[in-house]
């Protein structure tokens, strides 16, 4: 119970003096900036073609801006994939990019990745 004592006011400073989040602390998102140069409409497609052990595969993935505001971007993705002459179409999938992200845990490499405080690494690109 004493060390209780004498410990609760060193609790009750940290916690009054701990960080909040400000927007300071935020950047802007490298996905929203991207998307944020196009026109509403605007879709871009990649495909992959894979082969391994004789058999073809093939994935079209279209993304296209469907909303740009000034606090975010919204994608549909689409995929189609060709498998042994089969043809597969995934649902659509809306993706919303908010224009600025936390910048807290992100660690800039000199090859131009970033890297969380985990050590996963992320694109410029692409987050996870």
């Amino acid at each position: 119970m004493r060390l209780f004592r004498s410990i609760l006011p060193a609790i009750v400073v940290a916690i009054a003096f701990a960080p909040v989040a400000r927007a300071e602390d935020k950047v802007e998102s490298p996905i929203y900036k991207n998307w944020a140069k196009f026109a509403k409409g605007t879709s871009t497609t990649v495909k992959t073609i894979s082969e391994f052990a004789g058999n073809k595969s093939e994935a079209t993935m279209t993304s296209t801006l469907l909303e740009l505001t000034d606090e975010k971007v919204v994608v549909e993705i689409v995929t189609i994939s060709k498998v042994a002459g089969m043809e597969f179409k995934s649902p659509a999938v809306k993706q919303d990019y908010p224009a600025t992200e936390r910048e807290e845990g992100r660690l800039r490499q000199a090859d131009g990745q970033l890297r969380t405080g985990r050590g996963k690494r992320q694109s410029e690109r692409h987050r996870i």
